[in-house]
């Protein structure tokens, strides 16, 4: 019985043949020459961001660099590469095997000479199993050889698959901090299914975690609590894009800034509110113009909150307020729906910072009192 084996050919081409390479070879050469290597583009991350936000090179948007298209990466010498069971610890035992099966003389007795010989081998039993059914298929029945291997390697890939995610069950069981954020986040998941807010729950948890299980805490724990805070987190709209979700060219469209404050707001967000990234000092009233027209209305509103200021109260900001509603709904300014909903936000902003200092000064006035 004839078998054929599925490892690359080993002759060596004609003339047409090797005149096709040289001329891929050579376009190949130009393309590169006109094409400019991505990190020669892109700011390059520090290894300890990287390794304190674990997967933040999915949202940054890198150029793609070109793809070889000569160069062949994997193990030329692998017979049935498609379906070989990739980075199996036993692939050099299984390879044997296969490579002692493949013969032009196959019968029962020799068959029954592999399975003693693998009887004694130290692998798992799956292997065992699979490889003597292999060998008993072959000897027995008049099959194709190369469909009757590949069945079986599937089949130790699928036994293998099956083992290494039981084995990280088991570990997962053992570790304490792991099953609690497990525990917690179906419970987060339930009450946000049953319209709930959960974020400020699990702002909450991230402090129990530490305060109370820094110590236990691993850099896998801590991406698997900041996946969960960012997935919860709210929305926080600018110009039709969330700034917590959002890319990093994203950020820059959204709130009207360069590259490097894109990057400090990728790594502290998710943010509750567009006041909670201007007041921590990551964008300015810039990010809340896009226009002249918008830019009159931010500089008319700095002016309103800085007489208000001075004497402490809302008379001014409540009458531009009066006069922005009437302009947006004549649309006099000719902005759009992006646009005032950034001038709104603007608006709220130096509004709650106006209460506030009002309120302070109020109590402060109580204290004064108090005192005397």
């Amino acid at each position: 019985m004839s078998r054929r084996r599925t490892s690359p050919a080993t002759s060596f081409p004609d003339d047409s043949g090797l005149a096709a390479i040289k001329e891929a070879f050579e376009n190949e050469v130009e393309r590169r020459e006109q094409s400019e290597d991505a990190y020669d583009r892109a700011e390059l991350i520090p290894f300890h961001q990287m390794e304190q936000f674990p997967g933040m090179e999915k949202h940054i948007d890198i150029p793609s660099t070109p793809r070889d298209h000569l160069v062949y990466m994997g193990n030329v010498n692998q017979q049935f590469y498609d379906s070989f069971p990739e980075g199996h610890p036993n692939a050099a035992l299984i390879n044997q095997y296969i490579s002692m099966m493949n013969r032009e003389e196959f019968d029962e007795s020799y068959a029954g000479w592999i399975k003693k010989r693998l009887d004694a081998e130290f692998c798992p039993d799956y292997i065992k199993y699979h490889l003597n059914k292999l060998a008993d298929r072959l000897a027995t029945y008049r099959v194709d050889p190369d469909e009757e291997v590949e069945k079986a390697l599937l089949a130790i890939d699928n036994c293998w698959r099956i083992e290494y995610r039981n084995a990280a069950a088991t570990r997962a069981k053992k570790d304490r901090v792991l099953m609690l954020l497990i525990h917690k986040e179906k419970e987060w998941k339930k009450q946000a299914e049953e319209g709930f807010s959960v974020y400020s729950s699990i702002k909450s948890f991230g402090q129990v975690l530490f305060q109370g299980f820094r110590d236990k805490m691993k850099s896998s724990h801590w991406a698997r609590y900041r996946r969960i805070k960012h997935q919860y987190a709210p929305r926080v709209v600018a110009r039709g894009y969330d700034i917590n979700r959002c890319s990093l060219r994203e950020l820059e469209t959204a709130l009207r800034i360069g590259p490097k404050e894109a990057q400090n707001i990728w790594f502290a967000r998710p943010f509750e509110s567009l006041g909670q990234v201007y007041h921590n000092g990551y964008i300015s009233s810039k990010s809340f113009s896009s226009h002249k027209q918008a830019d009159r209305l931010v500089i008319a509103l700095e002016q309103a909150f800085q007489l208000d200021s001075e004497g402490l109260s809302l008379q001014n900001l409540s009458q531009l307020r009066g006069e922005l509603v009437a302009s947006q709904k004549h649309g006099a300014t000719g902005l759009n729906y992006h646009d005032w909903r950034m001038v709104w936000s603007y608006y709220r902003i130096l509004r709650d910072e106006l209460n506030r200092k009002i309120n302070e000064q109020r109590q402060e006035g109580k204290e004064s009192v108090q005192e005397i």
